[in-house]
């Protein structure tokens, strides 16, 4: 006697939004009592009889389905809108429940169970007392045996979780590793290739274990998992020390080789020695922060061991790594940083959320500070600061007093003194030197081993560049370009987008302490009260007088003459 029967016509309907169609199903209904079932209760949704063995347990409950090719078979069930769908297989004990999705030709057996938004697809298997949970996935032909568990999490390709292992929060296992025993991935963690994690290890990070291939005999896989300091090398597993001693009874090679490869791995894996401490005696207290000075641990190019250094307020301002330090009573503090290989001496202060890289060298008094970043071969010296996004980098320096801010860059052995001002995004580079109290801001671009020298303002996207040389009060705005071997050492102003590339492009002059400049290219004559064509230059005067003094000058700035 059958056990259920199909009710109804059939009906359309939405399988899931990964479908996104509907298919005809059937409503089935039980025809005699049998598990929990009762004659006459309705159950889940079929596309035929062959969805659903009549023998055995099975049951399909609640809105669960099963359609196309799939088969539910032995004593297995399927509820919460469960769906088995394509080829895949679900048998004997087995159970999917709570929106899992079993697809293409998944095997799902014994008393396994997939549940809570888990996907079983392409030639997966679950198997035993496997529990598949939380948007867990499982695809390829990934196996998980025993009573393996998955949470949150993936496996894939080839990869094999068995016994009691357990693999959740986004870890993700695949190629041919194998994780069994007690072990647990977790975490955001791979675990690839042909690693094998056993026994009871624990792989929370990329870095908690290591992979790598015999290539001088057997080719085998060699993995050793830091959490137990273990090592698994095909059919064996134990301890560094037990394996070295396995190896050396094959013989002396293996023994030689084995015992390298564990010494590397030890030596990988060893915490780094710190390379400095904090000297808690010796500190002293800058704007209300304490600070401790700094004491040499190992051997650097410039610091021997004991050697005292200068003061941060904590390891989170001087790396431990590479050979980047700071000297005498200089000071890191705040969220800055010094890494690399970088030097900080000679009272220098590095402060809020500065960087400091590379072969960066910072003295004597500067201050870095904000958000500024000092990298490469640059250096900073003689009470310049450095503050606001601003970075000097790529044997670039900045020395006197400086200042270079708002997001100003200087860079490939530029170079700023006095008491020059860097700021608003503008740039320094190529050679270029910069010194005075000269002022570069608005995006302007001082390039190519151009001078500014005295009080020059260079501003508003203007550029200076090929060599160019401006000294005095010089001011150079409004996109223009002073390239070449123009020399400028007055109170010339060059603005409108004026291009002045040779000696002859500018004519300039004064007349009773009144500056006078003539750009010719862009036919603009520009004074302290006065801007526009020669025209209107021209039309400008109010005398005679005047009038006969305005063509001279016009004449002779036709000439190419350069001053007068």
């Amino acid at each position: 006697m059958k056990k259920y029967t199909l009710i109804g016509t059939g009906k359309y309907i939405n399988v899931d939004d990964y479908s996104k169609k509907d298919y005809f199903v059937y409503q089935i209904k039980a025809l005699k009592d049998f598990s929990d079932v009762k004659a006459g209760d309705l159950g889940g949704y079929v596309a035929s009889e062959d969805n659903l063995s009549q023998e055995g347990n099975c049951w399909i409950y609640d809105d669960a389905m099963v359609i196309h090719d799939a088969c539910l078979t032995g004593d297995a069930i399927a509820k919460d809108k469960a769906v088995i769908r394509d080829k895949a297989i679900v048998s004997q004990h087995a159970t999917i429940a709570k929106n899992a999705v079993i697809q293409d030709k998944a095997n799902v057996s014994k008393s396994a169970i997939v549940t809570d938004d888990a996907t079983i697809q392409g030639h997966a298997t679950i198997d035993t007392h496997g529990v598949i949970t939380g948007n867990a996935f499982i695809a390829d032909y990934a196996g998980i045996y025993g009573q393996a568990s998955v949470k949150n999490a993936s496996v894939y390709d080839y990869a094999r979780i068995c016994k009691e292992a357990t693999i959740l929060d986004d870890a993700h296992v695949y190629g041919r590793a194998n994780v069994y025993d007690k072990a647990i991935v977790k975490g955001d963690t791979d675990v690839s290739g042909n690693a094998e994690i056993v026994g009871n290890a624990t792989i929370s990070s990329n870095q908690d274990y290591i992979v790598f291939k015999n290539n001088w005999s057997s080719g085998r896989y060699f993995t050793y998992t830091h959490s137990n300091a273990m090592w698994k090398v095909g059919c064996f597993y134990g301890t560094g020390s037990e394996l070295i001693k396995k190896a050396y009874r094959d013989s002396e090679l293996s023994g030689k080789n084995y015992e390298a490869y564990v010494n590397l791995v030890k030596n990988l894996l060893l915490p780094p020695k710190k390379k400095y401490e904090l000297v808690e005696d010796d500190t002293i207290n800058f704007n209300g922060r304490k600070l401790f000075r700094i004491r040499a641990l190992i051997d650097l190019p410039l610091v021997k061991p004991g050697e005292l250094g200068g003061y941060i307020e904590s390891e989170n301002n001087l790396s431990q790594e590479d050979t980047c330090w700071v000297y005498g009573d200089a000071m890191v503090i705040d969220d800055a940083k010094v890494t690399d290989n970088a030097q900080v001496m000679h009272h220098a202060t590095i402060q809020d959320q500065a960087i400091v890289s590379g072969n960066a060298k910072i003295t004597n008094h500067a201050i870095i500070k904000d958000q500024a970043y000092i990298s490469g071969n640059a250096s900073v010296g003689q009470n310049a600061t450095i503050s606001r996004q601003a970075r000097v980098d790529q044997r670039a320096s900045v020395n006197g007093y400086a200042k270079v801010t708002d997001q100003a860059l200087v860079t490939n052995h530029a170079s700023v003194n006095g008491t020059a001002r860097i700021e608003q995004e503008a740039v320094i580079e190529d050679h270029a030197f910069v010194t005075g109290n000269a002022m570069v801001n608005g995006k302007a671009h001082i390039k190519e081993q151009a001078i500014l020298n005295g009080a020059v303002f260079v501003k508003n996207n203007a550029r200076v560049s090929g060599g160019a040389q401006l000294s005095g009060n010089v001011t150079v705005y409004d996109g223009a370009l002073v390239s070449g071997c123009v020399i400028l050492k007055g109170n010339e102003a060059i603005r409108n987008h004026a291009v002045v590339a040779k000696p002859t492009d500018i004519f300039h002059t004064t007349i009773n302490d009144r500056s006078i400049t003539y750009t010719k290219n862009n036919d603009n004559w520009h004074t302290k009260i006065f801007d526009g064509s020669t025209k209107e230059f021209l039309a400008s005067a109010k005398t005679a007088e005047q009038k006969r003094l305005y063509k001279l000058l016009i004449a002779l700035a036709k000439e190419g003459t350069t001053q007068c």
